[in-house]
């Protein structure tokens, strides 16, 4: 087993605890340790620009067992003290996704230098070095437009590595898998009845087929393939004590798991 499968072996089992939960949101707080421990980072922020162009950016450190976590802590405070969103889109990682169109991982180490140039990218350059989180990771989970979201792995001296690289083309399926189920599931409040007896996943499943989605459509908004959403159907038949998709998607819509107003799906 390579040094990314180990790593990413940890990450399977994390995943799979989180995908049993009707999260809502990214656990960003509770995916914190692994995070930084897998990249060898003192703190990552998690970046959002929206379609109206609006910025949230949130700090996150290591947990107050780590004796290292009170001087990233306090990095992660001088950082936002210091951060002027206008000069967002001067952000190397920023100006090289809006450059070239691409949507995967990308190190700060690895942007060419015409990314480079302008006098706000070496003042956030100058910002970073401060607080010793000069060498960043972006993990997109959106790029489209104006609107992007990222979650930003940031550590000092050298450059990730390759195999960082790698690890983090695997992570950002994760993520963008557990974002987009958080996404299903935040849209609604998911009823007690159901969050006791269905995963987290299987309630994501559920409710994407009963809202009008069919099994590949469903498969594409969660990233993962038809045959996954198969499986969850089944076991959440099985749950809910059915056997076929129309009987599920019933129940769905009794207990309140979709908008009445939304057509029940059986493709």
């Amino acid at each position: 087993m390579s040094s990314v499968d180990r790593r990413l072996a940890d990450w399977f089992l994390i995943t799979a605890e989180v995908l049993q939960r009707p999260i809502v949101e990214l656990p960003l707080a509770d995916l914190r340790d692994s995070i930084l421990s897998t990249f060898d980072a003192r703190m990552f922020t998690s970046n959002l620009r929206d379609g109206e162009g609006r910025i949230t950016v949130r700090g996150y450190g290591w947990s107050s067992i780590d004796p290292e976590s009170r001087e990233a802590n306090e990095a992660i405070s001088v950082l936002f003290r210091g951060l002027d969103l206008a000069l967002f889109d001067y952000h190397p990682l920023l100006r090289w996704y809006a450059g070239t169109g691409e949507k995967g991982p990308q190190s700060v180490g690895r942007v060419p230098r015409r990314f480079l140039d302008a006098w706000q990218t070496h003042e956030v350059y100058a910002l970073l070095r401060g607080v010793r989180a000069e060498q960043q990771l972006s993990i997109p989970m959106l790029v489209r437009g104006v609107e992007h979201q990222a979650v930003v792995v940031c550590r000092p001296g050298s450059d990730f590595t390759d195999d960082d690289m790698e690890l983090a083309r695997s992570l950002q399926l994760l993520f963008t898998s557990l974002q987009k189920q958080a996404e299903i599931l935040a849209a609604r409040p998911v009823p007690a009845d159901l969050a006791s007896s269905l995963s987290g996943r299987e309630l994501a499943v559920l409710r994407s087929i009963a809202g009008g989605h069919g099994v590949a459509a469903t498969a594409a908004r969660l990233g993962v393939s038809p045959r996954t959403v198969e499986k969850h159907l089944e076991h959440a038949y099985r749950k809910l004590g059915v056997r076929d998709r129309v009987s599920a998607v019933l129940i769905a819509y009794e207990l309140g798991l979709v908008d009445p107003d939304r057509r029940i799906s059986t493709a």
